[in-house]
C-alpha cells in the first residue's frame, strides 16, 4: 500500500469504476490523478482557482490510439466551489468543454453511463449538459429542486 501526503487538503475524491484510478481534488484547486496500483501521479493540473467541490470519472468514448499504446480512456469532470465546471480528457490531458454549472457553488457532478451527458447540482437548479458540445440540455425548475442539492447520479441504464 502507498501513502503520500497531499500538498493541499483533499476536498473531493473519485474512484474509477474499474478501481484503477483515484482522483483527488484539493482545496487549492489542483487535481491529481493517481494509479491505485502504485500511487503514482499520472496527471496533475489546476482545475479551478479555489476548492474542488466534486469530481466524477468515467470511461470516455475515445477511439483506441493509433500508435498501439494503451489508451487512458477516461473523462474527468471537476466542479469548483465557485460554480466552475469542466470535463478533461485524460488521454490527451486537454479540456473537452467548460460548462456554466451554477452562479453559486456546485456540490455534485455525474456522468451518464455512455459519457455523453453530464449532470450537475448545487445551490441552484440541477442541470444536464451535452459533454461534447457543452450545450445545456435540461434545467430542472421545480420548487423542491430549487436549492442545496448535495448529490446526483444516473441509474446504470442511463435514465
Amino acid at each position: 500500500m502507498w501513502l503520500e501526503p497531499v500538498e493541499g487538503a483533499a476536498s473531493a475524491l473519485a474512484l474509477s469504476a474499474a478501481g484503477d484510478l483515484l482522483v483527488v481534488g484539493e482545496e487549492t484547486g489542483q487535481v491529481r490523478v493517481r494509479r491505485v496500483s502504485d500511487g503514482k501521479v499520472i496527471h496533475h493540473f489546476i482545475a479551478d482557482r479555489g476548492r474542488i467541490a466534486a469530481l466524477d470519472i468515467c470511461k470516455s468514448p475515445v477511439c483506441p490510439r493509433a500508435d498501439g499504446k494503451p489508451a487512458l480512456r477516461y473523462y474527468l469532470a471537476a466542479a469548483g466551489f465557485g460554480g466552475s465546471l469542466a470535463v478533461w480528457d485524460l488521454e490527451s490531458g486537454t479540456i473537452v468543454n467548460h460548462y456554466r454549472g451554477s452562479p453559486h457553488g456546485l456540490h455534485a457532478v455525474a456522468f451518464s453511463p455512455d459519457a455523453t451527458t453530464l449532470a450537475s447540482c448545487g445551490r441552484t437548479f440541477p442541470h444536464l449538459w451535452d459533454v461534447a458540445t457543452g450545450k445545456l440540455l435540461l434545467q430542472l425548475h421545480e420548487a423542491q429542486t430549487q436549492d442545496w442539492q448535495r448529490s446526483i447520479r444516473f441509474s446504470p441504464s442511463g435514465s
